[in-house]
C-alpha cells in the first residue's frame, strides 16, 4: 500500500473506531470507491494498537482507580473501585466467548457491503429512538452488574460488521435509563478489553502470513490512529454533555443509504 493509503485509511479508524457510526462501514466504502487494494492484517493489528493506546490514555484514571481498586481487594480491604472493574469483565465475557467459536464464520458470511449498508441504517435509527425516547436518570455510579451484562451481552451484535460495537452498547445503556455521558463513559471501558481481544486474534491470525513486512510504514499507522482516536473519544464525550446521538443517527442514514445505492447499481 502506498503511504498515503495508510495515511487515509488510520484516520478513518481512529475517527470511527470510538464514534457511533461504524468504523466496518468506511473501512469497506472508502477503498472500495477510491479502488485501493485491501490494507491487510498487519495493518489492522496496528491501528487496533493505535486505538487500544488512546483509549487507554485518555481514561488512564479510570484505569489507574481500577488498579488501585484491586490492589485493595488483594489485601483484604473493601474498596468501590473494585466494582467497576467486575462490570466490566462481566460485560466482556459474552463478546470473548462467542467471539472465540465464531468470529471466522462471521468474517466470512456476513460481510457482504449490502449487509453493512442495512445494518448501518438499522442500527442508526434504532440509536436515535432510544436516545430520543429513553428516560435519562441514571448515572456511572448506578450500574448494576445485571445492567453491564446486557451491554455486554448486545455487544455481540457488534460482530456483524456496520453496527458499530460504540453505536450497539450506548444504545443499550440509554434504553436501560442511563445519561449519555455515562452511557458513553462505559461503552469506552468497555472497549479496553474488546479492542484488546480482538487486536491478539488478529495477532494470533498473523502466524499464517509466511511473509509479515513491520516497515516503518506499520508504525505509522498505529500512530496515525492513536493521535486520531484521542481526537475522536475528546470529541464524542464533549459532545454527548451538551447533545444528543442525533447527528451520529443522521449519518448513518447517510451513509448506509450511499453503501446501499452502491452495491444495487453495481458499483461494488
Amino acid at each position: 500500500m502506498l503511504t498515503t493509503h495508510i495515511l487515509f485509511l488510520a484516520i478513518i479508524q481512529g475517527l470511527t473506531e470510538f464514534l457511533p457510526i461504524s468504523s466496518s462501514s468506511h473501512l469497506i466504502l472508502v477503498p472500495k470507491l477510491l479502488n485501493w487494494p485491501d490494507q491487510g492484517l498487519v495493518f489492522d493489528v496496528a491501528v487496533h494498537v493505535g486505538t487500544l493506546g488512546a483509549v487507554i490514555i485518555y481514561f488512564y484514571r479510570d484505569i489507574l482507580n481500577m488498579f488501585i481498586g484491586v490492589f485493595k481487594f488483594c489485601i483484604g480491604r473493601k474498596d468501590p473501585r473494585t466494582r467497576i472493574i467486575g462490570q466490566i469483565i462481566v460485560a466482556t465475557f459474552p463478546i470473548l466467548l462467542i467471539g472465540f467459536f465464531l468470529s471466522e464464520y462471521i468474517e466470512i458470511i456476513l460481510r457482504s457491503a449490502e449487509l453493512i449498508g442495512w445494518s448501518t441504517i438499522l442500527f442508526g435509527i434504532m440509536l436515535y429512538g432510544v436516545d430520543k425516547f429513553s428516560l435519562t436518570v441514571k448515572k456511572i455510579g448506578h450500574l448494576s452488574f445485571k445492567d453491564a451484562f446486557l451491554i455486554g451481552l448486545f455487544q455481540i451484535i457488534a460482530l456483524i460488521p456496520g453496527t458499530s460495537r460504540s453505536g450497539i452498547t450506548i444504545t443499550v445503556a440509554r434504553f436501560l435509563g442511563y445519561e449519555r455521558e455515562a452511557s458513553t463513559h462505559f461503552s469506552m471501558l468497555l472497549s479496553i478489553p474488546t479492542i484488546g481481544l480482538s487486536g491478539v486474534w488478529l495477532i494470533y491470525k498473523l502466524k499464517d502470513l509466511s511473509d509479515i513486512n513491520l516497515n516503518n510504514d506499520i508504525f505509522f499507522a498505529a500512530l496515525v490512529s492513536f493521535v486520531t482516536a484521542i481526537i475522536s473519544i475528546s470529541f464524542l464525550m464533549s459532545w454527548v454533555r451538551r447533545s444528543s446521538f442525533t447527528i451520529f443517527a443522521v449519518y448513518r442514514v447517510f451513509l448506509g443509504s450511499l453503501i446501499l445505492m452502491f452495491v444495487y447499481l453495481d458499483f461494488f
